[in-house]
Parts: C-alpha cells; sequence; structure tokens
C-alpha cells in the first residue's frame, strides 16, 4: 500500500494499484474512463461511470444483482486508482460489455473529521447523484428486511432509450392563460374511490386525467416525485398509536430518479419502470393539454443534519453539497437539518444539469 495526498487532502493509506480483471456476464475489463459527463452514460460499447469528489482519496465503484441489492450483499467492487481514474476532483472508470442488470453505488475513502465538515463514511455505499434511478424497497409503506427503513440504495446502469414519445412536444401555454391544478400523486388516487387499477401511482393519475381537462385546467403541478423514503419517520405517535410518514416527499433523496414507490411497477427493472410511468403519464397530459410542473426543492435533502444518515451527497463531499459552519456544523437555514450548498459552482452545475433533464428527457413544461 502507499500513502496518496492528492491536492493538499490529508494522506490515507489505499491499496497499490492492482489489474483489475473483467467478470464474464456482468462487465469487460475496466479502463480508465473519462470525467464527463458526470454520471453513468452510454458508450458504444459500455457504460462510463464519472463522480465528483474533492475530498476522497479513493472511490471503489460497487456492482449489484438485484438479487444481491435485496441481501445487501456487493456483487462486485472496482477500486478507482488516484493515478488513472481521477482527473481533478472527478473519479471515472468505463466498464465494457455491462450487464443491463446490474446497480451501482460508490465506496469514498475520505478523511472522517466532523469537526472540520466532512462526514465520508467508507462502509456507506452512496448513491450517484446524477442517477437516474434509485431502489430499495419496492412497496410503499412497507420496510425492508428486519424491519430496516433505510435498506441499502443503488441506481440503474443507462439503457438505450427507446421510449415511443409518438412525437409529443411541450404545450407551451401563454403564462397568463394558465389555470394550475395542484396534487400528490399518491393522494389523488389512493382512495379506493378513485377506481383506477393502480391507486396511488403515476398509472393511476393517467387514468385520470381526462377529469382534470374537463374541468378547465391547463397545467398539472406535481407534488415532490423524486425519490424520497416515506419511512423516514417510521415510529408511533404518541398521541394516536399510528406510525408517522413523511407523506408529502419534502426530503429528496435523488433528484433525478422518480419516486420508485409512485410506479406501479415499484423497483422493477431496477427502477426503470418508473421512469417509463413517468413518461407515460407526461405524454397522456400532453394529450390532454395539460402541461406537467415540477415541485422540487433544492434547498436540503433527505441527509438531515449530523445526525442524518450517509446517503449521498454527504459521502461524497459535504463541504461542498451543503452550507457547513467553520466547526463542521450544519447551517440549518432550510429548517429542515441541512441547507444546500448553491452558491457552490458543483452544487449549482448539479441543479441545471437536474432540470435539464427533466425537460430534455422527461419533457416536464416546468418547475
Amino acid at each position: 500500500p502507499s500513502s496518496v495526498p492528492l491536492d493538499g487532502r490529508q494522506s490515507v493509506v489505499v491499496p497499490a494499484a492492482e489489474k483489475i480483471s473483467g467478470i464474464p456476464g456482468m462487465f469487460g475489463t475496466p479502463e480508465a474512463g473519462a470525467p464527463a459527463p458526470l454520471g453513468a452514460s452510454l458508450t458504444e460499447n459500455g457504460v462510463n461511470f464519472a463522480v465528483f469528489s474533492s475530498t476522497a482519496v479513493s472511490i471503489s465503484l460497487c456492482l449489484f444483482t438485484e438479487e444481491d441489492l435485496q441481501a445487501e450483499k456487493v456483487s462486485a467492487e472496482i477500486p478507482l486508482q488516484p493515478v488513472m481514474n481521477c482527473t481533478g476532483d472527478v473519479w471515472h472508470v468505463h466498464l465494457p460489455e455491462v450487464d443491463e442488470g446490474l446497480l451501482y453505488a460508490f465506496r469514498v475513502q475520505a478523511p472522517h473529521m466532523p469537526e472540520k465538515g466532512q462526514w465520508c463514511d467508507p462502509e456507506a455505499l452512496v448513491l450517484d447523484p446524477y442517477g437516474i434511478t434509485s431502489v430499495s424497497r419496492g412497496e410503499y409503506g412497507k420496510p425492508g428486511k428486519d424491519d430496516d427503513t433505510w435498506p441499502q440504495m443503488a441506481s440503474a446502469v443507462p439503457l438505450r432509450d427507446e421510449f415511443d414519445w409518438e412525437g409529443d412536444r411541450r404545450l407551451q401555454h401563454r403564462p397568463q392563460d394558465h389555470i394550475v391544478y395542484e396534487l400528490h400523486v399518491r393522494g389523488f388516487t389512493q382512495d379506493p374511490s378513485s377506481k383506477v387499477e393502480s391507486p396511488g401511482t403515476f398509472a393511476g393519475m393517467r387514468e385520470k386525467l381526462q377529469h382534470i381537462a374537463d374541468m378547465g385546467f391547463t397545467a398539472v403541478e406535481l407534488m415532490p416525485v423524486q425519490e424520497f423514503n416515506e419511512l423516514e419517520y417510521y415510529s408511533p405517535n404518541p398521541v394516536t398509536g399510528e406510525y408517522r410518514y413523511n407523506y408529502w416527499g419534502y426530503s429528496t433523496i435523488n433528484f433525478f430518479s422518480p419516486a420508485s414507490r409512485y410506479s406501479a411497477g415499484g423497483a422493477a427493472d431496477g427502477g426503470r419502470a418508473a421512469i417509463t410511468e413517468f413518461k407515460e403519464l407526461v405524454k397522456e397530459c400532453h394529450r390532454n393539454g395539460l402541461e406537467v410542473i415540477l415541485d422540487i426543492v433544492f434547498n436540503h435533502t433527505a441527509e438531515g443534519n449530523e445526525l442524518g444518515p450517509v446517503l449521498s451527497f454527504r459521502g461524497l463531499d459535504n463541504r461542498v453539497y451543503y452550507v457547513v459552519a467553520p466547526a463542521g456544523q450544519f447551517y440549518n437555514y432550510s429548517g429542515c437539518g441541512n441547507t444546500f450548498n448553491c452558491n457552490h459552482p458543483v452544487a449549482r452545475r448539479f441543479i441545471v444539469d437536474c432540470l435539464r433533464y427533466w425537460v430534455t428527457e422527461m419533457h416536464v413544461d416546468g418547475f
């Protein structure tokens, strides 16, 4: 092993570079990869993975089959080397011949110094902020194995987009003509009186769009539909005894991912079923003359304050993604435990990239 300081970071011991071989049926021999674009992106013969971390001394790409994810077992772990797999503050690797059923997350090795606002946890496998799906539990309101409300999460590797938009275009109603119907996707059709086939889902909402259009509305504004954990506050109410849920969804885990438990398909196909179902919803909204507006809250995330879980941003680069005091405490301007560091160029770029994704790939009309 060797001690490798990078850009003034504290040195930690990382393994010496070793040649990593591919695993037949999963992926070919890993290659250096490219630092852009961030996230997982398709290449001619595989997938390029790129993630930002200015504090990491080493990062591993962790791959899962769906079965291994449910068992919280890593199927394969690929350590990235500072010389070959790091450009500036971006860590990257290219995997040829990737099995399209695989899921992925990252393990980050960096100094754990809460007093300086660095909260890296090498035991935690963190989500890619740019991951297009985030899957763990498939059923709404049901804890995972051993009643775990925060089971391991991972994102699906990307596939060629074969969704047929059938010529769909944004409607571009004039602002002065807008009549907006705000709704909660689950609450809109959750009750049996809705008489939809898949209550509380994107598919269930699609069945009721004609009703909204008939009332004269020109747009639907969806309360948060990005991945969140409804069991974040899962505990008995001391007065009623009922269990508490994060019903509204204002505590985002991953901003690129449609909420998998708002999908009739749940976590099927690594969460890609939720992407397809959301696209079908948008397409049908437009057919009914309804624009789609998303309520996205970027000022905080589900990672909370120093007592919260390490899910994604915190484990990658806490001081970049959150507003942190000199002594490491989280500034809580949002009133939700943390404040996203929108003044930092990396965080600003993330926000713009995310909004662009929902417009270009999901065809939403606004925010």
